[in-house]
């Protein structure tokens, strides 16, 4: 997929974006939909699952018996779950009966990394299904149980994949908690599972819900733990909202097609530039450039061809701002051997930095954090555009995101050794360092509601 494209296309039609339309628990709620079997992307604002402790497992309950009153003796539920390609660990979908356990559960769905899907029965989670989940794609999966049979069943993005299946505890009398669990409690997972549209019913038809929530209404990287009927663990509201941490695509945007093929980005309003020019040891530029997959279009084009000093582009906010969004648009071509660095701060200088994007020649995709920089779970496609977005509220936690797909979330600024005094005032894009000399960089569409 060409994301260049995508997004202008998407800023073109800003207004049209569509995202979820309530997210509260309503206990007289009527009638309700059926699961989407064609479930969209994940977008707006989801929950975001992480296991990075050796010693607990990411999770995310909500509590039938206690939001509803008593315990579903028939009832469904439907989730929307993506499960990124980069996870190594399980994540369970689950039923559980009052004693809230795995070993009693009344239904468990695990997803493996090579794609199986694997249910519990008669406390073994043994039972491989003829059906694969795909890493990286959003499904609906929906659970219906009936207490008096003891059986549940099990559609996936609204084809049915088990019906009449004995449930995995056959003396439960109904269900108390419905939760999601990634990883174990002996390990750490790689990558973030998301869920979203969590609908709990009180009947197996599907017409009844006790439980509607889209998580829109909630701030960016809320933490879900004891809010209403939930219970968590490293389960946090990710996403893109309106109150720290813009929908990417608002605002005035850069696409330089109104400037003409090596104009300095410095004569462009609203730009500046540092370290360009001849050099003793090189050239250096940031100017406007064909574009390298579309002769008819321009970007922002940086070099570096000096082994002595770095170039270097950036745009200022309109003033200082400790919450808010930028997208752009990243082309890397083949055969850099050095970073491309993308950053929001109060300068142009490393003192400045407040958030740091690196993207090294071969596509690894990092954030810094001093010593040790924290690779996100997507790597930049080489030769081809890349759209990224970037987010933070104004507590400093951003989430990162790459052709569309949540590549980092719940990201605490106060971790990465960066100055959390630089308030965000501009963003500053540069490739290279102070001793390659063969280091090449495209921008475009570089968009915020703060320009």
């Amino acid at each position: 997929m060409d994301f260049k494209l995508t997004k202008i296309a998407a800023a073109l039609a800003a207004s049209a974006l569509l995202f979820g339309c309530g997210g509260t628990y309503d206990p007289n709620a009527g009638t309700g939909p059926n699961p989407d079997p064609d479930p969209d992307p994940v977008t707006g604002q989801y929950v975001a699952i992480t296991d990075t402790s050796a010693d607990t497992s990411g999770s995310f309950k909500y509590s039938i018996v206690d939001g509803h009153g008593f315990e579903l003796d028939t009832g469904a539920v439907s989730v929307d779950v993506m499960y990124p390609t980069n996870q190594d660990q399980d994540f369970s979908i689950g039923v559980y009966d009052e004693s809230n356990s795995t070993s009693s559960m009344l239904v468990d769905i695990i997803l493996k990394s090579d794609g199986r899907i694997v249910t519990r029965q008669n406390g073994s989670a043994d039972n491989t299904l003829s059906v694969e989940h795909t890493p990286g794609e959003t499904a609906t999966y929906a659970v219906t149980w009936d207490a008096a049979t003891a059986t549940y069943t099990l559609s996936i993005d609204g084809t049915s994949i088990l019906t009449a299946q004995p449930f995995n505890n056959t003396d439960a009398t109904g269900a108390a908690y419905f939760g999601v669990k990634l990883g174990s409690n002996s390990k750490i997972a790689a990558g973030i599972s998301t869920i979203d549209n969590l609908v709990i019913y009180s009947d197996v038809a599907m017409t009844t819900e006790v439980l509607n929530d889209d998580f829109e209404d909630y701030d960016l990287d809320y933490d879900l733990d004891g809010e209403a009927f939930y219970s968590a663990v490293e389960a946090v509201v990710a996403g893109e909202d309106d109150d720290g941490g813009e929908e990417p695509g608002d605002g005035t945007s850069y696409d330089f097609e109104d400037q003409t093929v090596g104009t300095a980005i410095s004569d462009v309003s609203g730009w500046s530039s540092s370290n360009i020019g001849d050099q003793e040891a090189g050239t250096t530029s940031a100017e406007i450039a064909e574009d390298p997959a579309d002769a008819e279009g321009k970007a922002l084009y940086i070099a570096d061809e000096s082994s002595s000093t770095k170039p270097s582009a950036w745009v200022a906010f309109s003033e200082a701002s400790a919450a808010g969004s930028v997208s752009l648009d990243v082309y890397i071509p083949e055969g850099n051997a050095k970073t491309t660095y993308i950053n929001v701060g109060s300068g142009k200088n490393n003192s400045d930095r407040y958030f740091e994007l690196r993207i090294s020649g071969s596509g690894n995709f990092q954030y810094e954090a001093g010593s040790d920089d924290i690779d996100l779970d997507g790597d930049v496609t080489i030769g081809e555009w890349n759209t990224v977005d970037l987010s933070w509220t104004d507590a400093g936690i951003f989430t990162v995101t790459l052709n569309d797909t949540v590549v980092g979330s719940g990201i605490d600024q106060a971790d990465t050794g960066l100055d959390s005094a630089n308030t965000p005032s501009q963003v500053t894009l540069y490739t290279g360092d102070t001793s390659g000399d063969a280091n090449y960089a495209y921008f475009d569409n570089i968009t915020s509601s703060l320009f």
